[in-house]
């Protein structure tokens, strides 16, 4: 458990990981030039795919990396914790976050928001704010406060759709599908993309394309 204004601080050349559940109602800040390694599920039930119904968080508030290297997993969907934009992971110039095949645009579930990802700069040796290192990493919510760059090597960036209907199945997609446009914030801010991995930008065929909320003066590939 983290009390308020928690400091996770991983030094140079140093990994820490949090294999279990961690509780926090003010996120914590990263510090350190070291990894920091999430890899659990945030929520207070044991989450089985996309079919968490909104489950409460037991991680909740902001992440700030402000330093070093935070990496995700696939240990579960929920694995960043808590959705929206009070409970974003901000990441600093010179910081990283890896997805490392996460998938946090989960289907079928109610709740209207998915993980937020504020990032800017080009992260820790010039390989992206945010990275994505193994398999694919998918997000919903992208913004940007400042120039960004975004790496994809080893692995594929999504940035796609989620569906917030929390019915299953394929009879009717008129009842089984509330799909949501990702966003993808720009504030007028350039993105590079670097790495031979792929970012998409993905349009699923029953959703419109992404929205930009805020126009990118530059996309560079």
């Amino acid at each position: 458990t983290m009390q308020l204004g928690a400091i996770v601080q991983v030094d140079a050349g140093a990994q820490l990981t949090f294999g279990n559940t961690v509780y926090s109602d003010d996120g914590f800040t990263k510090t350190g030039n070291g990894r920091l390694i999430l890899n659990s599920q945030m929520a207070k039930s044991n989450l089985d795919g996309d079919t968490g119904r909104s489950d409460d968080y037991t991680l909740k508030g902001t992440i700030n990396v402000n330093q070093g290297e935070l990496w995700l997993s696939t240990a579960g969907n929920r694995v960043a914790g808590a959705t929206g934009i009070n409970n974003a992971i901000v990441v600093a110039s010179g910081a990283t976050v890896d997805l490392r095949g996460a998938a946090l645009n989960f289907n079928d579930d109610t709740d209207p928001n998915r993980k937020v990802f504020q990032i800017q700069g080009t992260g820790t040796n010039n390989m992206g704010a945010l990275r994505n290192s193994s398999g694919t990493g998918t997000i919903a919510h992208l913004v940007l406060l400042g120039d960004a760059t975004l790496g994809a090597s080893g692995g594929r960036i999504d940035l796609g759709s989620y569906d917030i209907n929390p019915e299953t199945g394929t009879t009717s997609l008129n009842t089984v599908f509330s799909p949501q446009a990702p966003k993808l914030e720009g504030g007028g801010h350039k993105l590079t993309k670097v790495g031979t991995g792929d970012f998409d930008l993905r349009d699923v065929q029953f959703v419109n394309d992404v929205t930009g909320t805020s126009a990118l003066s530059e996309l560079l590939v």
